[in-house]
């Protein structure tokens, strides 16, 4: 510990060490979000739709009832549902 408080970066090579954790953040957020689009891709259109409209447009609940033509209870309900399913699914992906 002693002979790591000893060395000091300098400017450049902490510009170079921020850039290489930046690429690879971007790239795992990347992945990430592959991901995420892959399984709302698979729930039923309805919850599809609500997913896209509260997760990419940041819209409330309210709002996406008022959209949708249901109530913000129904909205968030199905949220959850498919939160649920998202997870039942990542769970049945685990045990094969």
């Amino acid at each position: 510990m002693k002979k790591n408080k000893r060395i000091v970066l300098t400017d450049d090579e902490k510009d170079l060490a921020d850039m290489k954790y930046n690429i690879e953040d971007k790239f795992l957020l990347e992945q990430d979000k592959v991901e995420l689009h892959k399984k709302i891709y698979n729930l039923d259109s309805q919850i599809k739709e609500i997913f896209y409209l509260r997760l990419f447009a940041n819209l409330s609940f309210k709002e996406i009832g008022e959209i949708m033509g249901k109530s913000e209870v129904w909205a968030r309900v199905n949220f959850y549902r498919g939160k649920e399913k998202m997870k039942e699914s990542e769970e049945n992906e685990k045990r094969m």
